[in-house]
């Protein structure tokens, strides 16, 4: 699996922004298992720019998403919620392989809970 990231790099990373506004449950849940699965894979030190970069690229979208949040609008589009939802989907995801990613985002989750509470 890291090779083919590796290799692809431009598409992994064209996938996850097209995944980032998407509002079907089983395109994220895949999207959640492939960050899992990626984060469980040992990779051998030429690999880990591909790590570092996927890992990165992960972050970007999670502040995407959460960036809705501060919207003054008291109205969000169905982009704008499911943007949201998929960044919160990706930190959950994260959560039991790198919490220090949940971790930085810690503010924006505060901020999307009394949003929608």
């Amino acid at each position: 699996m890291m090779h083919a990231i590796a290799q692809n790099h431009n598409a992994v990373h064209q996938l996850l922004k097209t995944c980032l506004s998407c509002d079907k449950p089983k395109v994220i849940d895949s999207l959640c298992n492939m960050v899992t699965k990626y984060l469980d894979v040992q990779a051998p030190i030429n690999k880990a720019d591909a790590i570092t970069q996927f890992i990165g690229w992960l972050k970007e979208l999670i502040e995407q998403g959460l960036q809705h949040v501060s919207t003054q609008s008291s109205q969000l589009s169905k982009e704008e919620r499911a943007s949201i939802h998929n960044a919160e989907r990706i930190l959950q995801a994260l959560n039991a392989k790198a919490p220090e990613i949940v971790d930085e985002h810690a503010q924006q989750i505060v901020k999307v809970v009394h949003r929608f509470s």
